[in-house]
Formats: C-alpha cells, sequence, structure tokens
C-alpha cells in the first residue's frame, strides 16, 4: 500500500496480467483498492475484478455492490458488469436500491 500512485498503479497492472484463477486469491487486496480516492485506481481495480470467474465474484459481491453508487460512471458500468456475472438469485441477494 505504497502511497504513491504509479506504484499503486504498477502493482495493479501486475494483478491484472493474473489469470481469473489467480486473481480470485488476490481479490481481497483489490477490493481495498475501490476505496482509492483516484478515479483512475478504481476503474482499473474494478475492471480487473471483473476477470474474476463467477464462482468467486459472488463472494465479494457485498463489497462490489456500494459500487453502483460511486461518483465516476465508468466504475459503476464495470461493477454492474460484474454484478451480471451472477445468476439471479444470487443477484437479488445483493442488489441494493439505486438512489435517483
Amino acid at each position: 500500500k505504497d502511497e504513491a500512485p504509479d506504484v499503486r498503479l504498477a502493482a495493479l497492472n501486475c494483478f491484472a496480467a493474473l489469470e481469473p484463477e489467480a486473481l480470485a486469491e488476490l481479490a481481497p487486496e483489490l477490493l481495498t483498492l475501490l476505496e482509492d480516492p483516484w478515479n483512475e485506481m478504481r476503474r482499473r481495480s474494478i475492471k480487473t475484478i471483473a476477470k474474476l470467474a463467477p464462482s468467486s465474484m459472488v463472494k465479494h459481491a457485498a463489497s462490489i455492490t456500494p459500487l453502483l453508487q460511486d461518483a465516476d460512471n465508468i466504475v459503476r458500468q464495470h461493477a454492474l458488469k460484474c454484478l451480471c456475472k451472477l445468476d439471479q438469485a444470487e443477484l437479488v441477494l445483493f442488489m441494493t436500491p439505486i438512489p435517483r
């Protein structure tokens, strides 16, 4: 968790190069990057998380769902793509009303 954005971004690029199975093991670390104040970091983090297999995605859906309310449109779009990997029963468990 280096404070320099370029170092965090370089680490994220390494994560993004991993296969979904290996990425699943690092998902907790990736989820912490979703709280980053820098939009580009949140965008790339959620895009990387979107590579997870549906079986891994369900484990982290509760952390992804709040991103549907993110201020950044791209983050919201990729969060929705992540949640669309869930089957209908799983999706119902994690959906919250979206403020209009």
